[in-house]
């Protein structure tokens, strides 16, 4: 049986674009980042599932091949109760069709609560591991945040992206 091609944005089996897993439509079209009012509704969504007593979880995985770093509190995580939506993964038809969970890459100035740049409107979220406050609480010589300290960040973190969605 012959493998059915579907582009893994819209799901169309249609003008499969060269080299890529998206057809030719979306790979001119589809964000290449997390559009800001999708970046401020996760923001929302992450810290009422803190504030309801979702519990701090981490892991680093260093396996060949296999890197993985997710803090359940932090934007790196790839739940999909803490991203519902197809539209804010890299591949929404892989999501919606097989729960591959990948959430868009952010953009300058979406920041983690847990990046010690988070305040800097110009930082680059991509590289955040080696500033994470929770995994590099060394490195960085302060203690692991506690749920009131994130909340208050994810506070600050909203004010500054609902300016940017207005």
């Amino acid at each position: 049986m012959r493998y059915q091609w579907h582009c893994s944005s819209c799901g169309t089996t249609e003008n499969q674009h060269k080299h890529t897993v998206f057809c030719a439509s979306c790979i001119k079209s589809r964000p290449r980042s997390l559009p800001w009012p999708r970046y401020l509704a996760a923001l929302r969504r992450f810290r009422d599932a803190i504030a309801n007593g979702l519990k701090l979880e981490g892991y680093d995985d260093n396996t060949p091949g296999n890197k993985s770093t997710e803090v359940t509190w932090g934007l790196c995580s790839h739940d999909p109760a803490l991203w519902p939506d197809a539209q804010d993964h890299i591949w929404p038809y892989s999501f919606t069709s097989e729960g591959r969970s990948a959430p868009n890459y952010r953009s300058k100035g979406q920041m983690c609560p847990f990046d010690s740049q988070r305040d800097d409107a110009e930082a680059d979220p991509s590289g955040c591991f080696y500033r994470c406050a929770f995994f590099q609480t060394r490195k960085l010589r302060a203690p692991r945040p506690d749920q009131a300290e994130i909340l208050a960040r994810y506070d600050a973190l909203i004010a500054v992206a609902e300016g940017r969605t207005t």
